[in-house]
Order: C-alpha cells, then structure tokens, then sequence
C-alpha cells in the first residue's frame, strides 16, 4: 500500500510523470520542440515529452483533445480506453469489439488516429504493450490547468 501511495505522489509532480514515460515518449520529441519554439500551442503529450528529455516545457495553453463522435470509426475503441483507466492491450481491444480489423485499420491504426496531432489530440500512451488514455491531471502543466 506504502508502494502506491508513492507512486501516487509522484504522478502529482509533472517531472516525475515524464520520467515514468520517457520511453513512449521519444519519438513525440521533434514535433513537441517544433511547435514549442514556433510558438505554436502544445498537443496534450508534448510537455510530458518535453520534460521527459531534459528540455523546457511549452508554457502555452494545450490544444484540448477532441473526443470523437460516435458516428467515427475510432469511437469504440476511445470508448473502450474511457472506460478501462489501466489501459488496455490491443489484443484486448479486438476481443472486447469483436473484430479482428477496424474500418479497415487495426486497433493500432485507430489509435495511431486519435492520438493524431491535427486530428483528436488524445493522450493515449503504450506502456508495457497497454494502451492507456492519460487523465487531464496527468498531462496537464499547473499552470495550464483549468
């Protein structure tokens, strides 16, 4: 219990949370310094990246994630992700959608969609092979928050 407690404490500190993420992170580095020193409005993953690889934060307001309506493909499996805070692993998703493709996309193509930064900006992260979509509170810079 003393464990979680811990770990609890330390996804409160923005630092600590990149580091726990550092890995899945990486490749979301490049875009998160181009919109950062271009002055553009971060996705909700970039200051995690960002942090994460010793760089400064983009202090302005993320672009919130959209949720997609029920009438988009993706949906189902946003849903799914909503309703399963410890994530999922896409051979999960399949069974729970029964399907073995998805609108002609995987279940990894629909995530590789709504995690799209000019498209549903959802902060979904692959850690240990589970997909998770990440609480406001857990990429949220405080001084972004609302």
């Amino acid at each position: 219990m003393a464990e979680s407690g811990i770990i609890a404490n330390l996804w409160k500190i923005p630092e600590k949370r990149a580091e726990m993420h550092r890995p899945m992170l990486h490749r979301r580095l490049k875009g998160a310094i181009a919109r950062r020193d271009s002055k553009a409005r971060p996705s909700p993953l970039d200051n995690l990246a960002l942090l994460a690889f010793g760089e400064k934060p983009n202090l302005l307001a993320p672009l919130p994630p959209r949720d997609p309506g029920p009438e988009t493909t993706f949906y189902p499996v946003w849903l799914c992700l909503r309703e399963n805070p410890d994530g999922l692993t896409a051979d999960e998703l399949q069974k729970l959608l029964a399907m073995r493709e998805y609108g002609g996309n995987s279940v990894r193509g629909a995530i590789d969609n709504l995690r799209a930064v000019n498209g549903y900006r959802q902060p979904i992260l692959n850690e240990d092979g589970r997909f998770r979509l990440l609480q406001d509170h857990e990429w949220q810079l405080p001084e972004t928050q609302t």
